[in-house]
């Protein structure tokens, strides 16, 4: 190296320097990092506290389980109450769609969603092979057996 790219190279060093003196005196201390945590809306918690909230949490839980577990068995009782077998007859006449008679039966409570059932009736290629005619179905039924009996 010669003379002058050893100046160069300290001017270099120094112009760093510099640099770096005005950049670091020019930022704000943040100070205590859980004070800029708090600031940005987060929560900071001790190890002990955090002990204290897993704990919450697992009894809460646990209360959660035993009430579904009560809901659960309740709902069976009342669902034999309940879940009296609907039958209706349906009449499928000339020019209605998948939809229309997807939301017929779940007005009349034989199935529970119509997307569900015209989703089924789309994929399984039934969709398009409906019958015309007068169908006698019950809320037992399965989307298999309903879409089986329609497109006889």
């Amino acid at each position: 190296m010669n003379k002058q790219n050893t100046r160069s190279f300290a001017s270099g060093l120094l112009l760093s320097a510099i640099l770096l003196i005005i950049f670091s005196y020019g930022t704000e201390d943040k100070g205590d990092s859980r004070e800029t945590l708090e600031e940005q809306g987060d929560v900071v918690l001790t190890e002990e506290e955090a002990r204290n909230q897993r704990e919450k949490i697992g009894d809460l839980e646990e209360q959660i389980n035993t009430l579904t577990e009560d809901s659960v068995s309740g709902e069976q009782e009342t669902e034999v109450e309940e879940d009296a077998r609907t039958e209706i007859t349906l009449t499928v006449s000339s020019g209605m769609t998948p939809i229309e008679i997807s939301d017929e039966l779940e007005s009349k409570g034989i199935i529970k969603n119509a997307s569900d059932f015209n989703s089924y009736l789309v994929k399984s290629g039934r969709a398009d092979k409906i019958q015309i005619g007068d169908y006698q179905l019950h809320s037992e039924m399965t989307l298999e057996e309903i879409s089986t009996l329609l497109t006889k």
